[in-house]
């Protein structure tokens, strides 16, 4: 799975927070990408756990329209979230900006 890129292309009406979280997501995306071609002789960020479990969250953020998050699934991914915070020691970073201050933040856009 592939980083992609929705920020520029949100639908209307989609709530505030779920933009907010998407470009949290993006901005942390953007930043990992930077750092790891240092590192690689691959421009891309590919199937990864943390790629993929940011894509899967931005699909859904993309579904949430201003007022119609029901309790029930915001609260389960907020769960989903908090899971993973956690857990630091499985997601250690050398990042600025990690996937874990990215999570949290979007756990702060949620709550």
């Amino acid at each position: 799975e592939r980083v992609s890129t929705v920020a520029g292309h949100l639908p209307a009406g989609l709530d505030a927070h779920a933009v907010a979280s998407i470009r949290a997501i993006e901005r942390y995306q953007e930043e990992r990408k930077k750092w790891y071609m240092g590192f690689s002789s691959s421009s891309e960020l590919m199937g990864d756990a943390r790629t993929r479990v940011l894509e899967e969250f931005k699909q859904w953020l993309l579904t949430v329209a201003e007022g119609t998050g029901t309790a029930a699934a915001v609260s389960a991914r907020l769960e989903y979230c908090w899971q993973f915070l956690l857990r630091p020691a499985i997601f250690e970073t050398k990042n600025t900006r990690s996937f874990l201050q990215t999570m949290a933040e979007v756990c702060r856009q949620l709550d």
